[in-house]
């Protein structure tokens, strides 16, 4: 997610020692983490929800397509009096 290296998580450690102070630090960062968590949580949540919704638009303009087919189909049968057999069209007798 961020490209944060061991040296920058050292800073912030430094600092949050100074800023917080050792007797609530620990119960800092595992609020922090527990926030944290729920966070990816969440993100991971929206990701697959975008991506049902996504997965469920390209059914819906498939089924859309399908659909018109098989009228493209209907039609052309009942203009030229055609039945259709396996793949192929053919006229009836």
């Amino acid at each position: 997610m961020f490209d944060v290296g061991f040296s920058e998580i050292a800073l912030i450690a430094v600092v949050a020692l100074i800023v917080i102070g050792p007797e609530r630090l620990p119960k800092t960062a595992r609020t922090l983490g527990h926030l944290f968590g729920r966070l990816q949580r969440y993100v991971n949540e929206v990701k697959a929800d975008i991506s049902r919704e996504m997965e469920l638009e390209e059914l819906k303009k498939l089924q859309n397509e399908v659909h018109s087919a098989a009228r493209d189909i209907e039609l052309l049968q009942r203009r030229y009096g055609l039945r259709l057999v396996g793949v192929e069209l053919l006229e009836e007798p």
